[in-house]
């Protein structure tokens, strides 16, 4: 589940690379750097690694490649997680945490929390009233927390709570209750039920005959008759409930939570199609985008049905559709698709009359585009990927490459029958090696290989040499 609460970036470290003197630090030309990022100002002469991520060059201190300002070297220590201190200050990344805090008996209690003898610390801030002694969290993130006295949600004291039967629910870590309550992020929501309370999913909840999506009451949805008509689906993450009245659509669309609601459905022959995206009712098809929920217009609905692990596309015996829509002009008996890698959302389509360049974005409002390539010389027939992501293609007599712009490009000269693919950049025939494309004209064909070394990095050689991944 996702929290939205805060979201902190913790940079992870990464392979030694150049001319490596402590760690991630090096110097070049009298400089010094965090991996190819320049330290301002540091002094090669005197630098000091303090931990992987931390060095000092004995007038200042480093996290990573930015400073902390005002930070005391003859007195800083690294403490853990992202968290440091000196004789006066405590501090978080390269921030100074601007409160009176006892430095010499600091105590990290998480990534986020820590205390002194007198006050609890929540990064930048105090936890108000919080008894360092009796402090205890609830959950591994910045939600929920406790004391003798009080429950805190993050920095404030969640109002009315009992702390003896304070607890949190498991599965949605945002929820929690009471003898009393229910509470969502640390708001009272709903006098807790307990005849009539049961976890739904990430994020639906029953209680007292009602449904509560992300801490929100659904007044529309009636709680008592609400019930699950699929779990998540595997491709699209989405679930699918009802009421008897409307159907309901719960699960992640990109970085949010989503709740649709698909009104005046035949509830009693509604059924959602494989992909979890599209699902159809006697009388209509429907979409479930970034958008809502809508009605495919003029849909065969004995004949439709989801291209197979694409998401976007679908189809029947009359038309293509991409998120919902008709796409005119390309038939789709005998289509075949093929997905891009490293594009998003980008595919070749392919009939028995054309090749086409799809892109989409989802997110703006499903929309898509497409361009007709030139297929001139093109054996459409015998048209098919090579190897499988999809970098290579070709027919009975070429051998094409994904391009960006281009949508194709033919490499020409390419020998298809002694065709031998090593990988999805690297090919060969009888004559050349290629990469990408590009012949390599120092690689000998019969004796180029690609294979693993024992930590199971790729060792690309032939009889003359061993060559660094071509980038290009």
């Amino acid at each position: 589940m996702k929290k939205k609460l805060f979201k902190i970036a913790i940079i992870l470290v990464v392979a030694m690379i150049g001319n490596i003197m402590m760690a991630e630090y090096n110097v070049k030309e009298n400089k010094v750097y965090y991996e190819d990022i320049l330290v301002e100002g540091a002094n090669t002469k005197t630098l000091k690694k303090l931990s992987k991520n931390y060095m000092t060059d004995g007038k200042r201190v480093f996290y990573f490649e930015r400073e902390i300002k005002g930070a005391d070297p003859d007195t800083f220590q690294v403490l853990e997680h992202a968290f440091s201190k000196d004789k006066n200050h405590v501090y978080y990344e390269t921030e100074k945490i601007e409160e009176n805090i006892n430095t010499s008996v600091v105590k990290i209690l998480n990534k986020f929390y820590f205390k002194d003898n007198k006050n609890v610390y929540l990064m930048y801030g105090k936890v108000e009233g919080a008894d360092p002694d009796t402090f205890e969290l609830l959950t591994d993130n910045m939600g929920y927390s406790k004391d003798k006295n009080n429950v805190y949600y993050t920095f404030s004291v969640v109002e009315g709570a009992d702390v003896k039967t304070f607890e949190i629910i498991k599965e949605i870590f945002a929820y929690a209750k009471d003898k009393n309550n229910l509470y969502y992020d640390g708001i009272q929501i709903d006098k807790i039920n307990t005849k009539d309370f049961s976890i739904l999913s990430e994020d639906l909840i029953r209680n007292n005959n009602k449904i509560f999506f992300q801490g929100t009451p659904l007044k529309e949805i009636d709680g008592k008759k609400f019930r699950f008509l699929t779990k998540e689906t595997r491709w699209s993450g989405l679930s699918y409930g009802t009421d008897e009245k409307n159907i309901y659509v719960i699960g992640l669309m990109g970085d949010s939570d989503i709740l649709r609601t698909i009104k005046n459905v035949d509830i009693s022959t509604f059924k959602v199609m494989e992909d979890g995206k599209y699902s159809f009712d006697k009388n209509n098809v429907y979409y479930t985008g970034y958008n809502g929920t809508i009605k495919i217009e003029g849909a065969d609905i004995s004949s439709f049905t989801p291209i197979k692990n694409s998401l976007l596309y679908s189809k029947d015996k009359n038309s293509l559709y991409i998120s919902g829509k008709k796409v005119k002009g390309i038939s789709p008996e005998n289509l075949k698709i093929f997905f891009l890698p490293f594009d998003v959302y980008a595919f070749l389509l392919k009939n028995d009359t054309n090749i086409y360049y799809m892109t989409a974005n989802e997110s703006i409002v499903d929309s898509f585009n497409i361009i007709t390539l030139n297929s001139s010389g093109m054996d459409l027939k015998t048209f098919e990927a090579v190897g499988e992501d999809n970098n290579y293609f070709k027919d009975k007599n070429n051998l094409y490459m994904k391009n960006f712009e281009k949508g194709l490009v033919k490499i020409e000269g390419f020998d298809i029958k002694s065709m031998v693919i090593l990988d999805d950049f690297y090919i060969k025939d009888k004559n050349n090696v290629y990469c990408n494309g590009k012949i390599m004209k120092e690689a000998d064909s019969k004796t180029f290989t690609i294979t693993h070394n024992k930590y199971g990095n790729e060792v690309i050689k032939d009889k003359y040499k061993i060559y660094d991944y071509c980038a290009n």
